[in-house]
């Protein structure tokens, strides 16, 4: 059902890529009859260290010096319309699609990603589990870049002052009182009081960087899933989390770029995901 002024985007590959949300409705959901609730896990946006050329474009998309060094393992991001992009992907794919929660690593790209599609979704929960959170190894290849880089610096006498992370172990999260404040920045009007008292932000598990617990979280949710009710689940986390998750519960080794999203449900490891973003390297049940 379209309403006026309602778009729909064609390409060669598919007959309905892209489609006004507001303005378009789907009448019937012939494309999905599967009634279980589903989990969504998706990749946090490109993130400003990985895409400088992006961050050039716009004034507001800057990372202070100190951050990229002492907070080197949480870059923000710099790309806020891929997620909407891949949130309509998944509205495509799932036309009876009904998120009703938002699960967040506490690093700060995937909460970003997640406010700006809780703002299209106008979902105001969001739940912290750190248990999504960023991979020993990655964080540490964060920081290792970091100390040769200002290592550099300081050959060059430009005394920089900073006290770099050592490791993992080192690793600080965001307090919830700066959580609030880049969500509030995203899904609602700096003086709209009643949108900000709306927005409700639960951590419910604060282990540390690297605890390595992502497949224990997993099974956690899919088996509190429910056949009839309760609505579906998005995870926003981090690429090598979701490929290591899907391996595990699927077979399946993938690559998946950024905002690349994977459904399952929970007899399904491998329901739908992401055409563009998420390409299967290899099949280890072929």
């Amino acid at each position: 059902a379209m309403n006026e002024c309602g778009w729909i985007c064609c390409s060669h590959r598919h007959s309905l890529q892209l489609y006004s949300p507001s303005a378009l409705r789907f009448v019937t959901q012939s494309h999905d009859q599967n009634n279980e609730c589903r989990l969504i896990l998706m990749r946090h946006s490109k993130r400003i260290d990985e895409h400088p050329a992006i961050s050039l474009k716009s004034t507001h998309m800057k990372w202070d010096k100190k951050d990229e060094y002492v907070r080197c393992y949480d870059p923000p991001i710099c790309d806020y319309e891929l997620p909407l992009l891949k949130i309509h992907e998944v509205e495509l794919a799932i036309p009876s699609l009904n998120i009703t929660k938002i699960v967040v690593s506490p690093f700060l790209r995937c909460i970003q990603t997640a406010a700006v599609i809780a703002q299209h979704l106008r979902i105001r929960r969001f739940q912290i589990d750190a248990r999504f959170g960023e991979t020993k190894a990655d964080v540490n290849r964060c920081i290792f870049g970091a100390t040769k880089k200002y290592n550099k610096e300081q050959e060059n006498e430009k005394a920089l002052g900073f006290k770099l992370a050592h490791d993992h172990n080192d690793v600080e999260y965001l307090s919830m009182q700066e959580i609030r404040e880049h969500i509030l920045s995203l899904v609602s009007e700096e003086n709209d009081e009643q949108k900000q008292m709306d927005v409700v932000i639960e951590w419910t598990h604060r282990e540390k960087a690297g605890n390595e617990l992502y497949t224990e979280a997993l099974d956690e949710y899919r088996n509190a899933l429910s056949e009839t009710s309760g609505g579906d689940v998005l995870i926003v986390s981090h690429g090598g989390i979701i490929s290591s998750l899907c391996e595990q519960s699927s077979g399946k080794i993938l690559s998946v770029d950024e905002c690349g999203w994977i459904c399952m449900t929970k007899t399904n490891a491998m329901y739908k995901c992401s055409s563009a973003a998420v390409q299967v390297i290899f099949d280890t049940n072929a």
